[in-house]
């Protein structure tokens, strides 16, 4: 149940996400047409670097504190005199930087991961109850336009991040509150497990909380053998992938390992009216039990072909807060042997006034859902995903998994097509050439209901041009749900790098610059702040931070580089650059010989097309009007194949 548990701590405040935008666009990863004003803020129409262009990717939790606390035997608190971990802070490591937002990359813009981030527990004097290293992990059920409308923050998109605190420490301090009694009772492994909702995001430079946003916590026992970056439980989903009529978003629940209450997280389901959490009313709703499997969403109903579990307070003042949206309501005997074999579901209405199911669990109670979705990998190596099916909540054996490559897809990362002054370089075509991906067409599930895919890659040969590697999007469905709708980016993600040949003598002008003058153009704030990446004389000033950098653990919040996109061979060749030394114990730092004049990149590659796909991308204001900005800008650039799957 991870942190559905009933034991669990609610937390809520604010994060920030330094992020840096001259990364969005593909075509500034191009040394040879980049141009200086690709660092300078939006100007008008023109987009240069977007809105944060010297933003150095950190995420930092803020402001945050314990709101509520959850027993084991299903009560809770919100009374620091009652239990003293209520209003306590929650937050980053005090010995160490903040963690970092990553994008995987500019051309698939929807698996940003956090990394290096931790999570401590702390009293105001700052001494540690509890703290972990969260492990990294990816957004998942991203809703653009949950918020409506953005008003002054500009953002509405809301997303989950769902993960585990690992290397969990205790201080002898948490013996004195119940809670942390209780959730240290029921760990396992040395970890916990961590959703964090975030929504209400400022892209507004001309604001106040610029780069900051609003985030609701919840934190639980992690028990062995449970996924760890999603709920294996029951599965509430939007038959059209994307939202119901009342705007309602993928969520999952549970029914608790006693079978006594049924549990679903609404932290990112109902629409917001405010950045702060404040739910959008969409009328009276309660957690129900459909009576048939035939009964749809949107579908009309009478009291008859449901029972109501509860009432959901989701309008009250501070719910959300308080909650974290959590709503969980008793189940008797009778309630709990149909829940096992029945539908849940949100319906409008209450006791005997039930009108309608506004959203309900998937086709026949099913769920197919992937671990380590995101995949990044050198030439050669294999990756591995694991995929978990399940039905009501039970693992099915022996389901039928289906896996599918999809074609080549164009024109993704390059933001508004009718800004004035594009960037001179071409939009590469991703998922090709398919050849470098080996993978099986179906797989089926054990008796735990999980099934592995092995991805064997080789070497994609540099069909990008002027950045390195290639992005695929590995599509899956469940067989024996043909009709079971899936997120529209519930996808496997590959970011593949090229092969490439660690040179015995690298040189700077060879090797060297060619790569770290990518990252200094993307990354203004390292020439701010740090080094000029583009300068040799400054790289060799900052030799021995730099060395540190690139030979840090990709877990490390200081790994360089951020993106953390660099092959292991090209790595090991910067370091090899960075610490060679000559015979008299003096540093090489080769310089090398001025190479030919690059040649500007060919035009041929942005002439792949996809048969059948629409002339054009709509504008932003097609997709949301109200959400202008961050991700909608990536999301205005995708195929309609990518924007709009549906079950076929």
């Amino acid at each position: 149940m991870s942190y559905l548990d009933p034991v669990r701590l609610v937390f809520f405040g604010d994060f920030q996400a330094d992020v840096s935008t001259v990364n969005n666009d593909v075509r500034h990863y191009d040394n040879v047409t980049f141009e200086q004003r690709f660092q300078d803020l939006q100007q008008g129409q023109t987009e240069n670097g977007w809105w944060r262009p010297t933003g150095s990717s950190a995420f930092r939790l803020i402001n945050c504190s314990i709101q509520a606390v959850s027993y084991a035997d299903g009560s809770s608190c919100t009374d620091s005199a009652r239990d003293p971990v209520v209003g306590r802070l929650i937050g980053g490591s005090t010995e160490r930087v903040s963690g970092k937002i990553v994008d995987l990359d500019p051309q698939w813009q929807l698996a940003s991961q956090l990394w290096g981030l931790d999570v401590n527990l702390t009293a105001p004097a700052g001494q540690t109850f509890v703290s972990g290293h969260f492990e990294p992990s990816a957004f998942r059920d991203i809703l653009f336009g949950r918020q409506v409308p953005p008003a002054v923050n500009g953002q509405s998109a809301a997303a989950i991040f769902q993960s585990v605190l690992t290397g969990v420490e205790w201080s002898e301090s948490q013996a004195a509150s119940r809670a942390l009694r209780e959730l240290r009772e029921r760990t396992a492994d040395g970890m916990l497990s961590i959703r964090l909702t975030t929504f209400g995001y400022y892209t507004r430079s001309s604001e106040q909380r610029f780069t900051l946003g609003t985030v609701s916590g919840v934190i639980g026992p992690a028990y062995a053998g449970e996924p760890q970056s999603f709920v294996a439980g029951r599965r509430f989903v939007a038959a059209n992938g994307d939202r119901t009529s009342d705007g309602v978003n993928f969520f999952s629940g549970c029914v608790d390992k006693s079978g006594k209450a049924a549990l679903v997280d609404l932290s990112n389901a109902i629409p917001l009216t405010d950045p702060f959490g404040s739910q959008k009313d969409i009328g009276p709703l309660s957690l129900a039990i459909l009576s048939d499997e035939s009964i749809q969403e949107g579908q009309a109903i009478d009291a008859s072909q449901v029972v109501i579990l509860g009432p959901i307070p989701y309008l009250d003042a501070n719910w959300l807060k308080q909650t974290g949206g959590i709503y969980s309501a008793p189940l008797s005997e009778s309630a709990a042997k149909m829940a096992a074999v029945k539908p849940l579901a949100l319906v409008a209405g209450g006791p005997g006034v039930a009108t309608k199911v506004v959203i309900r669990e998937g086709q026949d109670g099913f769920q197919i859902r992937a671990e380590e979705f995101v995949q990044r990998r050198d030439a050669g190596q294999r990756g591995t995903v694991e995929f978990f099916v399940a039905q009501r909540g039970v693992p099915v054996n022996n389901a039928a998994i289906a896996v599918a490559l999809l074609p080549p897809q164009p024109d993704t990362g390059g933001g508004d097509p009718n800004a004035p002054n594009q960037p001179k370089a071409p939009l590469p075509v991703i998922n090709v050439p398919p050849a470098a991906l080996t993978l099986p067409t179906t797989l089926s599930t054990d008796n735990r209901g999980r099934a592995t895919l092995s991805i064997q890659t080789s070497d994609p040969a540099n069909p990008r041009g002027y950045i390195d590697g290639q992005i695929y999007l590995i599509q899956y469905s469940l067989t024996a749900a043909p009709q079971l709708s899936l997120p529209q980016f519930d996808l496997v993600i590959v970011h593949l790098r090229n092969a490439y040949q660690k040179p015995d003598k690298p040189a700077w002008l060879q090797d060297i610059s060619p790569i770290l003058t990518q990252y200094g153009n993307l990354y203004p704030v390292m020439n701010e702040r740090i080094v000029d990446l583009t300068d040799y004389q400054s790289v060799k000033n900052a030799r021995a931070i730099l060395a540190l950098a690139f030979s840090l653990p990709m877990g490390d919040p200081n790994h360089m580089p951020v993106t953390r996109d660099l092959s292991a061979a090209k790595r090991d060749t910067i370091l090899f650059w960075l610490n060679e030394k000559d015979a008299a114990g003096q540093w090489v730092l080769r310089y090398g010989t001025p190479p030919a004049a690059a040649a500007v990149p060919s035009p041929g590659l942005e002439l792949a097309t996809v048969a059948g796909e629409p002339a054009g991308r709509p504008a932003a204001e097609d997709l949301f009007p109200e959400d202008i900005g961050g991700k909608t800008d990536f999301l205005r650039t995708l195929p309609a194949s990518l924007r709009n799957r549906r079950p076929k």
